[in-house]
């Protein structure tokens, strides 16, 4: 398989989509300092999402405009792979966007039809640290991308 070089528009978009990450990491440790469940488990999907966006675009390829990206992107994503890169999780990093992006919507409004706020949907810590987890492997998988890509 040949080396993607990326253009310059794409490797910008990969940047600003790692840093939007970062800062949706930070804010979700915010959120679990102060036990804001709910919030810190939206704050690391969107980390997902973002760092999940940000390797596509470091390949070159356009991310869904979705927040839930579809598994045969991901396989699109996983050929495009450079080999320096093939031992990346993709199938990990889908998995990650697949679960919390069915998550999203019931940690930010709850359960409108069993009428169930988000606050009392995820009342512990225990889903907000595993998604913590999840986001830090979504931040290392698309940092560890970078890092494997051709320099200019």
């Amino acid at each position: 398989m040949k080396v993607v070089a990326t253009t310059a528009s794409n490797r910008l978009m990969a940047k600003s989509y790692r840093e939007h990450g970062v800062e949706k990491w930070k804010e979700g440790r915010r959120h679990l300092r102060h036990s804001e469940w709910h919030e810190a488990i939206r704050s690391f999907q969107e980390t997902i999402e973002f760092c999940s966006k940000s390797t596509f675009h470091s390949l070159d390829l356009d991310p869904p405009r979705k927040h839930r990206i579809d598994e045969e992107s991901f396989a699109n994503l996983r050929d495009r792979l450079p080999e320096k890169a093939r031992q990346l999780e993709v199938g990990k990093l889908y998995l990650m966007s697949e679960l919390w992006g069915s998550v999203y919507t019931l940690a930010k409004y709850g359960s409108q039809t069993l009428k169930v706020p988000a606050r009392s949907l995820f009342n512990d810590s225990a889903e907000a640290k595993l998604a913590e987890r999840h986001a830090t492997i979504a931040l290392t998988i698309a940092l560890r991308l970078v890092n494997s890509m051709p320099k200019d």
